[in-house]
Order: C-alpha cells, then sequence, then structure tokens
C-alpha cells in the first residue's frame, strides 16, 4: 500500500492548537471536512458549520476545524466564557471573526478534483491524527465528520463505491491494509465520532449496512465509537452538542472471517419481483437554529430543522395481534408494488427480524425432497437466498424460492434460533403466493441459540418455531 506522510502538511495548524490551549474546557470538538463538496452542498454545510459555532457550542468549548482529505486545520475557535457568549450569536461572530473568514473560504473555495475524489475524506488518517496529535493523551473528544463514507484509497485501491472490506482488513498489516488496527488498539479511548454521509451514495441497503457495521468495528477495535451515521449533518452536529456516546450498531468482529479482500457488492439478489423493504421515517429535529442566523451570517440559502430518514426498517406489518408463537395473517399489504409483473407459479417464504441474533430459515418442498437452508442453498425443487447472521431489518428477507409445481400443503418452513443472546426473539414472516404477498409474525421462545441443535426434535424445541404457511394464505 502507497504510505503518505502528513506531519509536514500539518504543522502550521498545529501551531494554533498547542501550548495556548488553555488547562480545561467545556467540551473539545474536531469537525472533517472535505474541500470538495458539490456547489448545491456548500452554503448548506457552511451554514451548519457556523450554527454550531455561534449557536450550538458552549462557551468554553474548543473547535478545531480541519481539512479531512489533506490533513491540514483550517482554523481553531475557543469560545469564551461568559455570560455575554451564552446565547449571544452576535457576540460571538464579532469574536471569531477571522475563524468564521476561514472556514468560509475553506468551505467555498473552487477546488480541481476528480471524480472520486467528490466529498473525499481519509478517514484511517484522519482519526489517526485526531487521537494521537490534536488532542492530549486521554482527552475526550467530539469529531464531527461531513463527507463521503466511502473510502478510496491511492491508485482506487481498497475503493469502497461498490464494495466493502471484509473483517480481516482490520487485523492485516499495516502495509496491506489502510484499515489496519494492529498498532492501534486505544489510540481512540475517548473519541466519538458523529458522520454526515450527505446522501445515499450505496449501492443497496446491504452496501450500507456493511459499511456501517465495518465502521462501527474499526472505531471500537481502537476503543472509540461511531456514535452517529446518517445524512444530514445538522443531526450529527446536534448529537455531538448532546454528547451522544452509544454505537450506532452493536458489532463483533467474525473470527471465521479470515480472508483479506474487498467484497463487491451486487444489485439485490432477492428475485426482484418479491415483495421491496420499505422506508420508515424517522423525523430528528434539531434545535440549534437561531432566528437570526441568516442575518448574522449572510448567507441566502435557509436551514432546515428536519433531518431526513436515517434508518431503513422492515415492511408494514398490517396486524395489531399480540405475538403468538407464530402469527399467521392472510393480509395482502396495501403498499406493495411489483417492479415487473408478479409470477404465479413461485412459493417464497422469507424471515426479517431487528435484534442482534442468528436466525435461520428452514424450508422443505414435500417429504421426499431435500430441506433447503444455509448448509443446503440448492436444489432441484428450489434456491436458498443470503444467511444472515444478525438483524436483516431493512436490509433484506432470508429468503427461500420454490420453483413450479410445487404445492404450499405438502411445504414445510420452520425458523430455528441459531446464536446470539437476545430475547425476545420476534420477527416478520413474508409469504409470496399465487402472485399475491402475505405478511406475519414470527416470535421464538428461546433466550439462547442452540446452533441449529435438536433438529430432529424441533417441535418440541424452544428454539424452533414452525411457520404454518396454510394459515398465513387463508388455506386453513
Amino acid at each position: 500500500m502507497k504510505t503518505k506522510t502528513f506531519t509536514k502538511l500539518i504543522m502550521a495548524g498545529l501551531v494554533l492548537i498547542g501550548s495556548s490551549i488553555p488547562p480545561t474546557f467545556a467540551a473539545s470538538y474536531l469537525i472533517g471536512l472535505s474541500p470538495n463538496y458539490e456547489a448545491a452542498d456548500r452554503e448548506k454545510i457552511l451554514q451548519q458549520v457556523l450554527l454550531f459555532m455561534l449557536q450550538g457550542a458552549a462557551p468554553g468549548d474548543d473547535i478545531v476545524v480541519c481539512d479531512a482529505l489533506h490533513m491540514h486545520v483550517v482554523t481553531r475557535a475557543l469560545i469564551s466564557q461568559g455570560s455575554l457568549f451564552q446565547n449571544n450569536a452576535q457576540a460571538r461572530a464579532r469574536h471569531l471573526v477571522s475563524s468564521i473568514a476561514a472556514v468560509k473560504d475553506f468551505i467555498l473555495a473552487e477546488h480541481v478534483r476528480l471524480p472520486e475524489a467528490k466529498e473525499a475524506i481519509r478517514l484511517p488518517e484522519f482519526l489517526a491524527l485526531a487521537g494521537e496529535q490534536l488532542r492530549k493523551p486521554g482527552q475526550p473528544l467530539r469529531v464531527i465528520l461531513v463527507g463521503s463514507p466511502l473510502y478510496v484509497g491511492d491508485d482506487n485501491a481498497f475503493d469502497e463505491r461498490d464494495a466493502y472490506p471484509s473483517d480481516a482488513a482490520l487485523s492485516a498489516d499495516a502495509q496491506k491494509s489502510p484499515f489496519s488496527v494492529l498498532s492501534r488498539k486505544n489510540t481512540l479511548v475517548g473519541v466519538t465520532v458523529h458522520f454526515a454521509y450527505l446522501r445515499d451514495c450505496f449501492v443497496n441497503d446491504f452496501h450500507r449496512e456493511r459499511i456501517t457495521r465495518f465502521l462501527a468495528l474499526y472505531l471500537k477495535e481502537q476503543s472509540g465509537c461511531l456514535a452517529t451515521f446518517a445524512p444530514d449533518p445538522s443531526l450529527a452536529f446536534q448529537r455531538a452538542c448532546d454528547n451522544i456516546q452509544q454505537a450506532v450498531v452493536q458489532a463483533e468482529i467474525d473470527p471465521n472471517d479470515t480472508k483479506f479482500e474487498m467484497r463487491h457488492v451486487q444489485a439485490r439478489s432477492i428475485p426482484v419481483w418479491f415483495g421491496p423493504v420499505t422506508t420508515v421515517q424517522n423525523t430528528v429535529v434539531s434545535n440549534m437554529v437561531p432566528q437570526n442566523v441568516s442575518e448574522i451570517l449572510t448567507i441566502p440559502t435557509s436551514v432546515s430543522n428536519a433531518a431526513p430518514p436515517i434508518v431503513s426498517q422492515a415492511p408494514p406489518n398490517p396486524t395489531n395481534n399480540p405475538p403468538q408463537s407464530v402469527i399467521n395473517q392472510a393480509t395482502n399489504p396495501p403498499s406493495v408494488v411489483f417492479p415487473v409483473s408478479a409470477k404465479s407459479n413461485i412459493l417464497g417464504i422469507g424471515l426479517m427480524w431487528s435484534v442482534p441474533a442468528d436466525i435461520d430459515l428452514y424450508v422443505k418442498p414435500n417429504d421426499s425432497a431435500q430441506e433447503l437452508f444455509y448448509g443446503n442453498t440448492r436444489t432441484r425443487e428450489g434456491t436458498y437466498f443470503h444467511d444472515y447472521r444478525s438483524a436483516n431489518e431493512g436490509i433484506d428477507y432470508e429468503y427461500v424460492e420454490l420453483k413450479a409445481p410445487v404445492d404450499i400443503r405438502n411445504v414445510s418452513a420452520w425458523a430455528n434460533y441459531y446464536g446470539g443472546r437476545a430475547w425476545p426473539i420476534r420477527g416478520k414472516v413474508i409469504v409470496y403466493h399465487e402472485g399475491k404477498t402475505y405478511y406475519g409474525e414470527f416470535t421464538i421462545a428461546a433466550r439462547l441459540g442452540n446452533r441449529g441443535g435438536e433438529f430432529k426434535s424441533r417441535s418440541s424445541s424452544a428454539c424452533w418455531t414452525k411457520i404454518d404457511l396454510l394459515k398465513f394464505v387463508g388455506l386453513q
């Protein structure tokens, strides 16, 4: 891997934050920006940064703004103590006039860039800078990043625009992997990262989930925390102000994922006619915007208080019935729209769940057929699609498709709690039968997974739940 030395690039900026740092301050912030924003985004990002400096941060807070692509300090702003600066954006603006000018010049400047450098930052290098040089040892630091979450290395190596790294990238030699943490296990103690990625730049929901998980692991392995990962900058700034320190996902390294590689993401593997994964819009309101900010900053764009959707979730559940072992509802959800003509000669069964557990789907087409599951993914009767080993809500279904001729009365389907300690286990079932889609729920009583055990006595095991397909589709 090509390596670069960033020391010379940051020396001038480090002078700004050297011996002049006061002995104590309320909070320390590091804002990492890209020099390569789209023209339409620049004023919006500038306004959010200045709103934070003039309204969001508290007196005594220390703010360092950096170019997170080229690794140099743009400016440092120390919010003065005293009641005059508590809720007085005008007073802060007069006091921070040079810092405001530096931020404006950096964000609004025109730069010649390659297409792959759009909104680019260098996350590994910038976090190394943040953890080791832009704070005192062990000092808590809130990092706010605004830019692309997709890393593109030198010569387009480690290109995440249509791929994601395997877990082995974390344990690989630093000369081979930019994400190596072998010598960085505790370099981000006390560092929380709030990442605003501006727009949906992922191939699909699975790509976004893999990138989110990998970034969370990357920080966790260095004793840091990815506390925000969302498209809206105002949300990242607000959560940093609120000092949110909970990780966006609970991720653990897969000990079996030992092959160091970039894994390319394909379009959805589930057949395109199967029911879509819909989006639930969660609105998060920011309270950082004062009434007179536009006059103070003299920026002609307006500020929106509402954040866009930050989470994709599972299809709508049309029933409010209390959970049983399995809840079967012969209901056609009104929101399902197939992108191509529905097929009446296919039987599809899918599971989706939100808890951090490994749930497995088992489908047997008839008494004489082989059972389809993660260990037997293709037979003459059908295909098993993708074994999800943790929550797959909002990503896609763990799914089996049976080909014609198929008689649903002869098909058996089961859900097994394979691994984990989450409880209660509850998820969604989707069945596609004769051109119609049916949604319902499943629950599993066990508190621990059994790794697929009790296979032959599943009907009496708390780790197994039968999915009654006939009740689902209204034939019983």
